[in-house]
């Protein structure tokens, strides 16, 4: 089983146009596509990291739950 962090954010997962798609219920900006589950769950994880770093940098808080 895959785990990954979060930061509490819940994920929601659906199908778009043949590919997955997660999100995050609470800020669904925060999104990644994948042909599998597991390659949508990864793609999430590096764009909420990502999206984590540019607040970071612009010395802002980043949204949490």
């Amino acid at each position: 089983m895959m785990h990954h962090d979060y930061d509490g954010f819940g994920v929601r997962i659906q199908e778009e146009g043949g590919e997955l798609m997660a999100h995050f219920i609470e800020l669904p900006e925060v999104a990644a596509c994948g042909a599998t589950l597991a390659d949508a769950l990864i793609g999430l994880k590096d764009v909420w990291e990502a999206t984590k770093e540019v607040y970071i940098k612009r010395q802002h808080d980043y949204p949490q739950v």
